[in-house]
C-alpha cells in the first residue's frame, strides 16, 4: 500500500481565483465544467482560461455530436479570446454572456451562457467533496448536472451525470517547455449516481500505458487515490480512440474495470500549446452503464519535416 502523504482537502477559497505562485506570465487558471445528453450523443463544456499576471481570460463554449468533429463542422463553437480578467470567480460575469455562480461551496454552482445561437443553464451539484491532485494545484469533481441548453431555438433538457474541474499552475504556450504531465497523455472518467472513476496516463504509447497519480475511485460514498492501472485503447490509425479499458486497483485494496465506447470526437485548440480530442463515453463500471469522457492530448507549436519533392519522371526515351 501507498505510503505517500495525501494531498491537502479542497477549501472554498478553491472556488475561486488563485493568487498567482509565480510572476510568470503563463500562470494559468482553468474552470471547465461538461455537460451530456447521452441518448444524443451530444457533449459540450464550457472552459474559461484565466491568465492573472496578464490581466485577461478566455471564453470557450463547445457543443458537439458525432456529426461534426472540429469547430468548423460541430454544433456550436465559440472561444473568446484576450477579455479582461474578473475579479472573482464565484460571481463571475464575462462579456461573451459566460457566467458562474457558487451556490454553495464546494458542492453547488449555476453556470449560463448566452449567446444568438446557443443558451446555456445548468446546475452543477457535487456527488462527493472535490478531489484534489497529489500536488494540489487541480482538482475534479463528479457532478449531478440539471438544466437545459437551448440550440438554435431548440430546448434540450440535461440531466444527468458529468465532471468538472479546475487548475492553477504555470501552463506555458511555450511547447518545447511543457513537462511529460502537461505535454502529452490522457484523461478519462466514468460515473453513474453512485460510483465514479478517474485515471490520467502520460507515455508514448496512447494505447498502451500505466495510470499515474491523480486518478481515484468513487465507490460505497468513498474516494481513495490509485495506486496502479493501466489503459488500453483500440483505433484507427491517426484517430480518436473506439474503445477504451480501464483497470485499476486504489489504497484501498479495491479493483475496478471498465470498458467505454466512444460516441462522438471533438478536437479544439485549448491553448496555444495543447490540441486534444475529447470523445463522449459510454462506460460500464464493473458492468455497470455510466457516462464520461476520454481526452486525449499533444503538443502544438512544433514543426515536423516536410514531405521531400517528388523526382521528376521520366521520359521513356530518357
Amino acid at each position: 500500500m501507498s505510503t505517500r502523504a495525501p494531498a491537502r482537502a479542497a477549501t472554498p477559497a478553491d472556488d475561486d481565483l488563485h493568487p498567482p505562485a509565480t510572476d510568470d506570465p503563463f500562470w494559468t487558471e482553468t474552470a471547465w465544467f461538461a455537460f451530456a445528453v447521452p441518448e444524443r450523443r451530444l457533449t459540450g463544456f464550457v472552459y474559461p482560461v484565466f491568465r492573472a499576471n496578464q490581466r485577461i481570460c478566455s471564453s470557450g463554449v463547445y457543443l458537439w455530436d458525432d456529426t461534426g468533429e472540429t469547430d468548423l463542422d460541430c454544433l456550436y463553437a465559440h472561444n473568446y479570446w484576450h477579455i479582461p480578467l474578473p475579479d472573482s470567480l464565484t460571481s463571475m460575469r464575462l462579456p461573451s454572456g459566460l457566467s458562474y455562480d457558487v451556490l454553495e461551496p464546494l458542492r453547488s454552482y449555476r453556470v449560463r451562457y448566452d449567446s444568438h445561437d446557443l443558451r446555456v443553464d445548468l446546475t452543477y451539484d457535487g456527488l462527493v467533496e472535490p478531489v484534489l491532485t497529489p500536488r494540489a494545484d487541480h482538482l475534479d469533481q463528479p457532478c449531478r448536472v440539471q438544466g437545459e441548453i437551448v440550440l438554435l431555438g431548440e430546448r434540450i433538457e440535461v440531466d444527468g451525470f458529468e465532471f468538472r474541474d479546475k487548475s492553477w499552475s504555470v501552463r506555458s504556450d511555450h511547447s518545447l517547455v511543457l513537462p511529460d504531465d502537461v505535454a502529452h497523455g490522457s484523461y478519462m472518467y466514468g460515473v453513474t449516481a453512485e460510483t465514479a472513476f478517474l485515471a490520467r496516463t502520460t507515455g508514448a504509447d496512447p494505447d498502451r500505458d500505466q495510470v499515474r497519480r491523480g486518478g481515484w475511485l468513487l465507490r460505497d460514498g468513498v474516494t481513495s487515490p490509485l495506486v496502479e492501472g493501466t489503459r488500453r485503447a483500440e483505433r484507427e490509425p491517426g484517430r480518436p480512440p473506439t474503445r477504451v479499458v480501464v483497470e485499476g486497483r486504489d489504497e484501498l485494496g479495491r479493483t475496478f474495470t471498465a470498458t467505454g465506447d466512444t460516441v462522438n470526437h471533438f478536437a479544439f485548440r485549448s491553448t496555444p500549446a495543447m490540441s486534444p480530442w475529447v470523445s463522449g463515453v459510454q462506460w460500464t463500471i464493473d458492468g455497470v452503464p455510466a457516462w464520461g469522457e476520454n481526452q486525449e492530448w499533444s503538443l502544438t507549436g512544433r514543426a515536423r519535416r516536410a514531405r521531400p519533392p517528388a523526382s521528376p519522371s521520366r521520359s521513356p526515351d530518357a
